[in-house]
């Protein structure tokens, strides 16, 4: 039995159709979940990590009271979650237990993506407030953690289980898996471990790079371990999720979307201060809608800067660093639903 329809179902976007419909009468609304990077320090050095580049270029951290405000200002413009993620690490972020306290002083839901190595050290906070806690393992085995991730500290792979099994009873956890040609091997032996761990689900994503990385014979592989862990550890307390695992996308340019507006659903802010169409354009000060140093979030959001980045978003200009359908995306569905809802014509609408 599949029970990824409950936390990860396409349809959670209907909870919030008074926003949907905001967006498409051509109105702005806040956006339902804020992404924010708190830092964009590191302690592993993936081989993969689409954010590499961006850590280099800006290295920067928030300042706590910035942090702190631009939380509270989401919430009060009525952002309804809170995600902490990178950009770098979170759980490294020095004032991250403060973070996570006072988004749940303002009534915030969170969740946190995380390398897991830092679990442990602020598992009572993790308890306190999160409502889910999202790990990105990407290995089955200490060797491939250490020759994929590379960590600094070679123990990371024992110290992210033990932060796991710290937390598991209280808050809802998962397992992100990238497939890769160094990892694929190992994707039922990590399904395993991850249900004797208590987690919820695992989740295997293809990895995004600038080119193909796989041949016929390798995805034939890749099938036939995604197939093995799904059969052999999926019930009804733990799901085997492949997003768009099959895909065979030349590079990260995917096919665009034919409309986009997934993007006003969600806020991206970054380590550099700066509020982002969406996390193809962080880092990009094309796509840059403004900074929580110079303006309040909701200011940016409601900006005469952020509307003209929206008339750019229209016409397609974005198109050329588009990840759209290249893996696991939220936007593919919210644009879907979208373009739909945008349609004056919906043939054979009143056929359910």
């Amino acid at each position: 039995m599949d029970t990824s329809i409950r936390e990860f179902s396409e349809f959670k976007i209907l909870n919030h159709l008074d926003r949907v419909h905001a967006v498409l009468r051509g109105e702005i609304p806040p956006p339902v979940t804020l992404e924010i990077d708190p830092t964009n320090a590191c302690i592993h050095n993936c081989v993969w990590c689409i954010d590499a580049r961006h850590r280099s270029d800006h290295p920067e951290t928030l300042p706590r009271e910035v942090a702190l405000k631009a939380v509270e200002d989401a919430a009060n413009m009525g952002v309804r979650s809170l995600v902490v993620k990178g950009g770098g690490e979170p759980l490294v972020y020095p004032h991250i237990d403060e973070l996570l306290r006072t988004a749940r002083e303002n009534e915030m839901e969170t969740g946190i993506i995380t390398n897991g190595e830092r679990i442990l050290d602020h598992q009572d906070v993790i308890r306190e407030t999160c409502t889910w806690l999202r790990i990105s393992l990407d290995a089955g085995s200490k060797e491939t953690h250490v020759a994929t991730h590379r960590p600094k500290n070679p123990d990371a792979f024992d110290r992210i289980w033990q932060g796991v099994h710290a937390v598991v009873d209280d808050v809802y956890c998962g397992i992100i898996y990238i497939i890769h040609p160094a990892t694929f091997h190992e994707m039922g032996v990590a399904a395993r471990r991850a249900k004797e761990a208590g987690c919820k689900y695992i989740g295997f994503k293809r990895v995004v790079a600038e080119k193909e990385l796989f041949d016929t014979e390798l995805y034939m592989s890749i099938d036939a371990n995604y197939l093995f862990a799904k059969r052999q550890y999926e019930d009804q307390t733990f799901s085997v999720m492949g997003f768009r695992i099959y895909n065979f996308t030349k590079g990260v340019n995917a096919q665009p979307y034919e409309m986009c507006l997934g993007h006003h659903l969600v806020g991206i802010l970054c380590a550099d201060g700066g509020v982002y169409a969406c996390c193809a354009t962080r880092g990009r000060d094309a796509y840059r809608y403004g900074s929580i140093y110079e303006q309040s979030l909701s200011e940016i959001w409601q900006g005469e800067r952020r509307r003209q980045i929206l008339e750019k978003i229209a016409r397609g200009d974005c198109k050329h660093i588009c990840v759209g359908h290249s893996s696991y995306m939220r936007y593919d569905h919210y644009n879907d639903l979208f373009l739909y809802l945008s349609k004056s014509r919906r043939p054979h609408g009143n056929f359910l």
